[in-house]
């Protein structure tokens, strides 16, 4: 069995909070997008195979802002 692609967490000032696990990143957003609504926060997606960051924040118009990273 494969092991999903994106681990998501929300970023706090004490660390990183792990919320769960998406398939792919396009699940991965989605599932930040409704955490977001109800939660507005930094969050953050990780891909263990590749090292793969993406950081998610809300934008100042009311969507979310999406900044990749390499490990």
């Amino acid at each position: 069995m494969a092991s999903p692609g994106f681990d998501i967490f929300r970023v706090e000032d004490s660390g990183a909070l792990w919320l769960g696990s998406a398939a792919t990143v396009e699940d991965a957003k989605e599932q930040v997008r409704q955490i977001a609504a109800r939660a507005p926060g930094k969050y953050l997606l990780f891909d263990p195979k590749t090292g793969t960051k993406l950081i998610i924040e809300p934008h100042r118009a009311g969507g979310l802002h999406f900044a990749g990273t390499q490990g």
